[in-house]
């Protein structure tokens, strides 16, 4: 789209605002008015900056509210046609006659089951309103942060839908005056920290095994979209106020143990309640899934359903302190292909045999129908193969073929070969335990990769699992870990001023002294107070998990100022140029160094647990 289709959004605010428009660069920002926004004023610092970021993802105004727009509009159309297939349409006289206009009938709720279901459709419309009203809310905050954008910081629509997000972000630290903090502007690190208060918080619950998520008697620990939604409601709510900051009443008030005892309550509670809603909680998911995937799973089965992407709980797993979700998801697009290569040659020897003379036999047959419906373009349709047309037949025989070459396994590999894929898998994935290195040929290792990085078929079926298994989590397993949970919020969460109570790790503290490899130092300085924190390193984050959200952090925004930072740093810095003389900190490296510093990291990371696995080397 070009510069021209965006004049519209490019006029004069209200309030006496005029900002030319200069066709070369954009907007002359020394026209700009020095005046307060009422953008700045609305709501908390949080909000505002997750509305500004969202506005952003979205590619301004008209992508927001449209966006929001259809998704309203596609909920809508779906409760329509769930009434409709249900209520009016005649099916005998439908599947008699083969008249679809002729078997629709006005509706009617006459049997105990129609009522229910007029019942079900009614609470959908329901929540319909309610998206609706949102709907409204986010056109009233979109116009606001677009407003904010243009008079500030100098961002027209056309410049939001086409910048980088790091050059947003650059903009925002440079322009934002006392807009976002009074006292002080806010840095890089700092912005993106308030936006993802709560998801810092999940990262480092999972990364510390704080969360019992095991699945009574079964003993797996699995989290779906289910799960994590409850999550979100149960726990999440709980602890966060209306800022995204953890509430005072955790941090400075009420008696740990009678937090902990009110967080079991609530985690019963909501279990009990998700249990009695599963019967509607099934029947929405299958829906949702028929008109989402119902196309794609008939014309592109062996695509969709075998082919491996990562699991909810690796993609907690995996993801970095600060890491906002553009980021991320182009880390996981990355990943994909490393991944497949890795599990590719795990496949048995069996299997692999067998599913070559199956993708033979399907091959053949396959090719079969072809000539003849070459030779009869007709043939497909008139033939009877035991009571199911050409067609049908040619469907699942080409659905089977493309399963079964998917299971095809490529040439065997060696142990070594398999560890040096493990090592180059990590360089994207960010994830790379301790006992996984040297160790990734062995079956124990790829039962656990195979754990985060599953089938879609295997995917959906454990969303529907999901919906039957997350109450008894919430119920039996969640309650034993909510005395950890308060004792990490009061241990892991700093105070940011003005802003509230964050995750200390996503603050990446100076790391003082500790390993290459390891997650978090046994001690650390806080930068803003110079005070040492230490504990039983019960909390401490792991497999590395501070030094690459730290390294990840500063080759995302060259901007930022990693000074603080210099001894991780320089080390990974150090081991990647071991043959030149070059400093870090010099304007002319810091902007290029950290880009190419994860792989070093990962290298280094091997090669020291490698040589002294029990006493990793000291990196000062």
């Amino acid at each position: 789209m070009d510069r021209n289709s965006w004049e519209d959004l490019n006029q004069p605010l209200t309030g006496g605002i005029n900002i030319p428009l200069n066709k070369s660069v954009g907007i002359d920002i020394t026209e700009v008015e020095e005046r307060p926004s009422t953008w700045a004023a609305d709501g908390s610092v949080h909000k505002r900056l997750v509305n500004l970021y969202q506005h952003w993802q979205a590619r301004g105004f008209l992508g927001t509210v449209l966006s929001r727009f259809f998704s309203v509009l596609s909920l809508l159309f779906s409760i329509l046609l769930v009434g409709f297939v249900f209520f009016c349409i005649d099916y005998d006289e439908l599947f008699t006659n083969y008249h679809f206009f002729d078997s629709v009938t006005p509706p009617k709720v006459d049997s105990s089951f129609e009522i229910l279901g007029a019942v079900v459709l009614s609470i959908c419309l329901l929540f319909w309103g309610h998206q609706v009203l949102r709907l409204l809310s986010t056109v009233v905050q979109s116009w606001k942060t677009r407003t904010y954008c243009y008079e500030v910081l100098g961002l027209d629509a056309y410049m939001i839908s086409t910048m980088a997000w790091n050059d947003v972000l650059q903009t925002i630290v440079e322009k934002q005056g006392n807009t976002l903090r009074r006292d002080r502007p806010l840095s890089h690190l700092e912005i993106v920290n308030i936006i993802m208060m709560e998801e810092n918080f999940m990262i480092a619950l999972l990364n510390t095994n704080t969360l019992n998520l095991k699945i009574p008697l079964l003993g797996t620990t699995y989290i779906t979209q289910t799960t994590e939604w409850m999550l979100r409601i149960a726990l999440f709510n709980w602890i966060f106020d209306d800022e995204g900051s953890i509430k005072r009443r955790i941090m400075e008030g009420m008696n740990p143990r009678q937090l902990a005892s009110d967080l079991r309550r609530r985690f019963i509670l909501f279990g009990v309640v998700s249990f009695l809603l599963c019967p509607l909680a099934l029947v929405a998911v299958i829906i949702y899934t028929i008109f989402r995937y119902g196309e794609e799973v008939k014309n592109r089965p062996g695509a969709l359903l075998g082919v491996r992407q990562w699991s909810t709980f690796a993609k907690w797993r995996i993801r970095d302190f600060n890491e906002l979700p553009h980021l991320f998801e182009e880390r996981l697009s990355i990943s994909q292909s490393s991944a497949k290569k890795y599990v590719g040659y795990f496949h048995s020897h069996l299997t692999g045999v067998l599913a070559s003379f199956v993708s033979f036999v399907l091959g053949s047959l396959v090719a079969l129908l072809i000539i003849a419906e070459f030779y009869d373009s007709n043939f497909l349709i008139n033939v009877d193969f035991l009571g199911t047309n050409g067609l049908l037949l040619l469907g699942i025989l080409t659905a089977g073929l493309a399963y079964a070459r998917v299971l095809v396994p490529p040439a065997r590999a060696s142990s070594d070969t398999l560890n040096s894929a493990m090592v180059e898998l990590a360089k994207s994935t960010h994830y790379l335990p301790t006992h996984w290195v040297e160790r990734a040929h062995l079956e124990e290792i790829r039962d656990e990769f195979y754990h985060l990085f599953q089938y879609t078929a295997i995917l959906w079926i454990m969303e529907f699992v999901s919906i039957l298994t997350t109450p008894l989590v919430l119920i039996f397993s969640l309650p034993s870990s909510a005395d950890e949970i308060i004792e990490f919020c009061q241990k892991k969460a700093e105070r940011l001023p003005g802003i509230g109570f964050v995750c200390s790790f996503s603050l990446f503290p100076e790391i003082e002294t500790g390993t290459v490899y390891g997650g978090s130092p046994d001690q650390v300085v806080d930068v803003e107070t110079g005070r040492h924190n230490f504990d039983d390193g019960r909390f401490d984050a792991r497999d590395g998990k501070m030094e690459i959200s730290i390294i990840n952090f500063a080759s995302a925004y060259p901007g930022w100022d990693s000074s603080g930072q210099r001894n991780l740093l320089e080390s990974v810095y150090e081991y990647q140029h071991s043959n030149e003389n070059h400093n870090i900190f010099d304007r002319g490296n810091q902007e290029r160094a950290p880009a190419t510093m994860t792989s070093s990291f990962y290298d280094l990371t091997a090669k020291n647990i490698i040589n002294n696995r029990r006493d990793p080397l000291n990196y000062l």
